[in-house]
């Protein structure tokens, strides 16, 4: 991701069938490649295999609404709660909410995935050879019109982050209950019931 939560794509693979033993090429090569280290620590990889309530779960910020989540993915689908709650999958691999603050990124949308795929989509009909140059031609130019962009930008917060801290703003908001006094001051009591 750059810092205006755009992708920014660093390797991409041609394999006969995505499959497991295809990611673990891919991820091994990678890591040699980036040199990643230490379990890779400070580095997030996505794909386009995540769905419906199970997001709302993963997209949990804090362990009350991750508790909330959960309960709602328990009553609506038993076995897809078994199957998250299942002692070789722990949250704090796959819930924001437990996710180290070290980590800069907190996009876990598989949007990013699917819109690449789009994307690419004319060029993956092509010739290998063909195809890894379309689309190395094509990111060239993704990253130096988003730089332009960049530069004629001013402030100090990029222009998605801003829309981002104003929904969280009003989210949070709305997940707060005031009890006025009778007078001009309140107690605010938030979603995990303390004031």
């Amino acid at each position: 991701m750059d810092a205006d939560n755009g992708s920014y794509v660093v390797a991409w693979a041609m394999v006969e069938a995505e499959s497991k033993d295809s990611w673990i090429w891919f991820l091994e090569l990678l890591a040699k490649d980036l040199n990643i280290e230490h379990e890779g620590r400070g580095w997030i990889f996505i794909s386009d295999k995540q769905k419906d309530q199970m997001w709302a779960c993963a997209k949990s910020t804090t362990l009350p609404y991750f508790q909330k989540e959960m309960k709602t993915m328990k009553e609506l689908e038993l076995d897809a709660y078994k199957w998250l709650t299942a002692k070789e999958r722990p949250a704090k691999h796959w819930c924001r909410a437990y996710f180290n603050t070290v980590v800069d990124c907190d996009i876990m949308i598989n949007n990013i995935c699917e819109s690449f795929n789009g994307w690419i989509l004319e060029a993956r009909g092509k010739s290998p050879v063909t195809m890894f140059e379309e689309l190395r031609v094509k990111l060239m130019k993704r990253i130096a019109n988003r730089k332009r962009k960049m530069e004629a930008y001013h402030g100090n917060i990029c222009p998605k982050i801003r829309e981002i801290v104003e929904k969280i703003k009003l989210k949070a908001a709305t997940d707060c209950t005031p009890t006025f006094n009778g007078g001009d001051i309140a107690e605010i009591e938030n979603i995990e019931g303390t004031n």
